[in-house]
């Protein structure tokens, strides 16, 4: 989500003002994601009582406890009861349960933070496994929602 978009949705749904730059702070910690931005600004709306602030959010994040944060969301959103969370761990899972993306998660864990080609990360998976087809692990890495931008960077 670009920035303007991020912080006019934390905005509107929170009501709780704030310095700018802790605004982005929070933005930046949930990876400018619409589901999770709008689950902690409904948090923090919720919490509003004047002690409770995005400092006081981000130190929830910092010691693990995004899950209960998001409570409050899962409670009132009828139209997805699953958290930012949730949704995330559930795709996670598909994927360890895929042996392709074992080795792609394995790859990119070794790598610079730097964009890698999809024609490179599938030479390494099927050098891996060379009893996978190329084609299909292309296509099946290209089809992953939280690997999108690979396909964008056939080298």
């Amino acid at each position: 989500m670009q920035m303007k978009d991020a912080l006019s949705l934390l905005r509107s749904i929170c009501h709780v003002s704030c310095d700018e730059d802790e605004e982005h702070l929070v933005l930046k910690a949930l990876d400018y994601q619409p589901l999770a931005i709008a689950s902690a600004a409904l948090y923090v709306h919720y919490l509003q009582d004047g002690s409770f602030t995005w400092k006081s959010y981000l130190k929830k994040l910092e010691m693990g406890m995004r899950h209960l944060t998001e409570k409050v969301y899962e409670r009132t959103s009828r139209s997805y009861p699953l958290s930012m969370t949730s949704a995330v761990t559930l795709a996670l899972q598909k994927l360890v349960q895929n042996n392709v993306f074992e080795h792609v998660v394995e790859f990119l864990a070794l790598c610079a933070p730097e964009p890698i080609g999809l024609d490179v990360i599938v030479s390494f998976v099927t050098k891996q496994d060379p009893d996978l087809d190329e084609d299909l692990t292309t296509a099946e890495i290209s089809k992953c929602s939280l690997l999108m931008q690979l396909s964008q960077m056939i080298v």
